[in-house]
């Protein structure tokens, strides 16, 4: 799906031209190998927050057998939870972006933001830097924008700030306290960003 986290496997039948869902839920799939003869699978299996384990499975998905357990240590350390959000650009389109909740969230509460910016965003999966920032106390949010060639300053501005807009007018986030950062084309965009609008405290 392109509107939220629906993500597994279907079987399209040649003869019949028929599309059959195997498994479908929230979890991301990545790295899927087959067997030589075909009978059997195994995937890198994530709940969109933890890192992934490895699983084998038969081709109708409908037997998971767990193979590893790579990150027991991580069982009882605190970490963010992703959320997948829609928002319109100031053009109107909508757009969506993953929001990693601070690690000790307080529902009412106003926290900082860290935008960090690229191009488009839908899938989560384990982060690192997000973790290190939710524990620091801070929303992270991955916003995406609609990119226009020749002239992507535009469709930053008004796409990241709409994104943060929906969040402090939702009482999440404190409106002087957000920042943006991003590496390689999301350094150009910061950078760019920041002569545009002085709507971030840091950069």
């Amino acid at each position: 799906s392109k509107e939220k986290w629906e993500r597994g496997f279907k079987k399209f039948d040649l003869e019949s031209k028929q599309m059959e869902d195997l498994l479908i839920d929230s979890n991301l799939y990545t790295g899927v190998r087959y067997s030589k003869d075909g009978s059997k699978a195994v995937v890198n299996v994530s709940d969109g927050d933890m890192p992934s384990n490895v699983m084998a499975t038969d081709m109708n998905f409908s037997s998971m057998k767990v193979l590893t357990d790579l990150n027991p240590w991580m069982s009882n350390k605190k970490l963010t939870k992703s959320e997948l959000i829609s928002y319109r650009n100031v053009d109107g389109k909508e757009l969506k972006g993953i929001l990693y909740y601070p690690v000790d969230y307080e529902a009412g509460e106003k926290y900082p933001l860290v935008c960090e910016v690229y191009e488009t965003f839908f899938n989560n999966g384990f982060n690192r830097n997000m973790n290190i920032l939710a524990n620091k106390g801070y929303f992270v949010l991955r916003p995406s924008v609609d990119l226009e060639l020749g002239y992507p300053g535009e469709a930053w501005v008004k796409g990241i700030t709409s994104a943060i807009n929906k969040l402090v007018d939702e009482g999440k986030v404190d409106n002087d306290k957000v920042g943006v950062h991003g590496v390689s084309y999301g350094g150009y965009a910061t950078s760019l960003l920041i002569t545009q609008t002085d709507r971030f405290a840091a950069a």
